[in-house]
């Protein structure tokens, strides 16, 4: 077996150039959907971040209204349960005798 030392020319004939053509429209192509799905992941990322701030949010004014809720259950406890009654004076003697 003989081997041919010489490389064969590159043959540039237009099967090559549309092969070229081909390929680079197919990399356009493909460059274009990632730069698409990046764009898309982006917005999904940024919503996600909207949504962690929104979640925070209603979680520390959920922690607020307990507070607050508890601040009143307290205050109410310590009042007393009895409703008011006057103390028995003149005026509230002679109002009920009437």
């Amino acid at each position: 077996m003989a081997q041919n030392s010489e490389k064969e020319p590159i043959d540039e004939s237009s099967e090559t150039i549309d092969t070229s053509s081909s390929l680079d429209a197919l990399l356009n192509e493909i460059t274009t959907r990632c730069d698409r799905q990046t764009r898309e992941i982006n917005k999904w990322l940024g919503l996600a971040e909207d949504f962690k701030k929104a979640t925070a949010d209603l979680l520390e004014r959920a922690e607020r209204h307990r507070r607050a809720t508890a601040e009143f259950r307290a205050l109410f406890l310590r009042t007393p349960t009895t409703p008011f009654m006057p103390q028995n004076t003149e005026n509230v003697i002679q109002h009920v005798d009437i």
